[in-house]
């Protein structure tokens, strides 16, 4: 939790006192009748175990960099590109957000099949797509680190995959080190927003796009 759960502000108790008291405890799975073990405080530690195990798989600068897409500061790519990267890797099209053309947030979709404690999560296509257009699109760098040198090309990527219910919606931001500020882009944190029980939506902010 120290590594992959921090408050921006600081204050890292109350931040996920509000998440599970906000969120986590919307989910029916995570019930204390749903739940065998009589440790006070199980239902919490599943929500929490579940949410940071499965943002570490979610490697988005890793599957970006395999297609040549590194942070820059000249840069630009389009959102082609970009979805194709991570299908290649992922499997399926996330969804892209962007400010002012630079990449925000990536979205990524799961069809929850039974308990989120050990129930199966399949990739499924972004509903919707992201806010970022489809050319110019810029991967900033994080203070202190080195522009890349690379190219990057790739076929065009579409998705018509659309659930018919409502989401669970998670939102993960990320970084690599430990005791720092998200403000600094330095350090990671993880968010989640319970919806029903039937989608799950992953969204990592800039942090976790770039190391």
């Amino acid at each position: 939790m120290k590594t992959y759960w921090r408050d921006i502000n600081g204050d890292d108790e109350s931040f996920w006192e509000h998440e599970w008291a906000k969120h986590g405890t919307c989910m029916s799975t995570l019930k204390p009748a749903c739940i065998s073990s009589s440790l006070r405080g199980q239902d919490a530690i599943y929500y929490f175990t579940r949410v940071v195990s499965l943002f570490k798989t979610l490697t988005t600068y890793e599957f970006l960099g395999a297609a040549g897409i590194y942070p820059s500061s000249t840069a630009t790519y389009t959102l082609a590109q970009i979805n194709a990267a991570v299908k290649a890797k992922w499997g399926y099209t996330p969804a892209f957000d962007c400010t002012s053309g630079s990449l925000n947030a990536v979205s990524y979709y799961y069809h929850l099949k039974g308990s989120i404690i050990d129930g199966t999560l399949v990739p499924i296509d972004a509903p919707k797509a992201g806010t970022c257009g489809s050319t110019g699109l810029k991967y900033p760098i994080k203070n202190g680190a080195s522009t890349p040198t690379t190219t990057a090309t790739a076929p065009s990527e579409t998705s018509t995959s659309v659930p018919t219910k409502a989401t669970i919606v998670g939102i993960t931001s990320s970084g690599t080190q430990t005791g720092c500020l998200l403000t600094a882009g330095t350090c990671p944190a993880v968010y989640l927003h319970i919806v029903d029980q039937q989608h799950l939506q992953v969204t990592l902010y800039p942090v976790a796009l770039r190391k």
